[in-house]
């Protein structure tokens, strides 16, 4: 599967996708002490690194949901988010 997100490419199989969906989420609920303007930095097992803005962040989380919806429910069984609400550190909701 590919995740393209603005200059963000991610390219993993499906059972990685959840991988990257929790991830995304859990960025959602960290507590951000810098006034960089993309403060939230998604690393996963790839030699590169990924800087969002809370409403980057925001949009891809969409996004993730949105083509998780789409998969259907025989690709997402077993692998839904338990993780906090995406709205859990967001000023833009």
């Amino acid at each position: 599967m590919e995740i393209a997100y603005g200059n963000a490419v991610i390219n993993v199989d499906a059972g990685s996708f959840s991988e990257v969906r929790d991830a995304v989420h859990r960025l959602i609920g960290t507590s951000i002490t810098t006034t960089d303007a993309r403060p939230y930095l998604l690393v996963l097992d790839q030699p590169a690194a990924f800087a969002f803005s809370a409403e980057e962040l925001f949009e891809l989380a969409g996004l993730i949901e949105e083509a998780f919806e789409e998969l259907g429910e025989e690709f997402s069984d077993g692998l839904l988010y338990a993780g906090p609400p995406p709205t859990a550190n967001c000023d833009y909701v």
